[in-house]
């Protein structure tokens, strides 16, 4: 009765057929597949989004590299020249040596600089070889080579001033003689005959005062600082003989360099080097 009424609206009943199963599966079918190929563009675009910005903060690299360089090529051109290390230049040795090496001054205290001018003298040295020691000291925050007035002063030497003011400069060195090691001074003078005058009147004290170079000088008095005249390789030369020893010997070479040494053998080897280097 039902369906009659229905029949008679026009509302029938839909029959399920093979084929309208396979339409309402295709349709089904096609929706799954844009539903597929929109979550397939989202993720599409959702992996892609990482990228770009990867290639963003890349740019962003760039641009900040860039500026550095340019800041620092900048900062290049424009800074001042750098500050070139200070060269010491050291005074000429009066003789020719086979090492020099330079001795730096802490202070001026006498003790100290004896101390240490003994050491670089009495330092191990090559048989036959020559050292010239330099002293250097600072003045007004500058490092200068040790200059002549304050050689003498800071230790002491009791140079008369005859002398002292014939003294143009020096050289303090040492040398290896059959494996023994003999220290030596060196003056450059200006005048020969005031100079000679002054080294006699020097004699007196000249052992005791050279005692702190020269270590093996005995310590003497006045009254027993007798030095007599010598030849010593063809050069005038006047010596200090204690029990039997040479303790200290002095020469003029060539009127214009003042050598002492603490023994004749010793002014021998110095001589005999000037005349293979002969000195400027």
């Amino acid at each position: 009765m039902a369906d009659e009424e229905k029949k008679s609206k026009g509302e029938l009943p839909v029959l399920r057929t093979l084929k309208s199963d396979a339409s309402f599966y295709a349709s089904k079918t096609s929706f799954i597949s844009a539903a597929a190929e929109a979550l397939k563009r989202r993720s599409h675009l959702e992996a892609k989004l990482p990228k770009d910005r990867r290639l963003l903060w890349l740019v962003i690299g760039a641009g900040i590299l860039l500026l550095l360089v340019v800041a620092g090529g900048i900062f290049y051109l424009t800074r001042g020249p750098a500050a070139s290390p200070e060269v010491i230049i050291l005074p000429e040795s009066l003789i020719f040596a086979d090492e020099k090496i330079a001795v730096k001054l802490d202070s001026g205290e006498r003790d100290i600089f004896i101390a240490k001018a003994r050491e670089a003298l009495y330092a191990p040295l090559t048989p036959g070889s020559f050292r010239a020691v330099n002293f250097i000291q600072t003045k007004n925050g500058r490092e200068t080579p040790l200059a002549l007035p304050d050689f003498l002063a800071i230790p002491g030497l009791n140079l008369p001033a005859r002398l002292g003011d014939q003294l143009l400069g020096f050289t303090l060195g040492a040398q290896n003689q059959f494996g023994e090691i003999h220290p030596f001074l060196i003056f450059k003078i200006s005048s020969f005959p005031e100079s000679f005058q002054a080294a006699l009147l020097w004699e007196k004290t000249m052992p005791n005062d050279l005692r702190l170079f020269f270590k093996n000088i005995p310590l003497l008095g006045e009254s027993n600082a007798l030095f007599k005249d010598r030849v010593i390789k063809n050069q005038d030369a006047r010596v200090l003989e204690e029990a039997g020893k040479t303790a200290l010997a002095y020469s003029f070479f060539n009127r214009n360099l003042l050598i002492l040494a603490d023994s004749g053998e010793a002014l021998g080897e110095i001589i005999t080097r000037y005349a293979v280097f002969p000195p400027k």
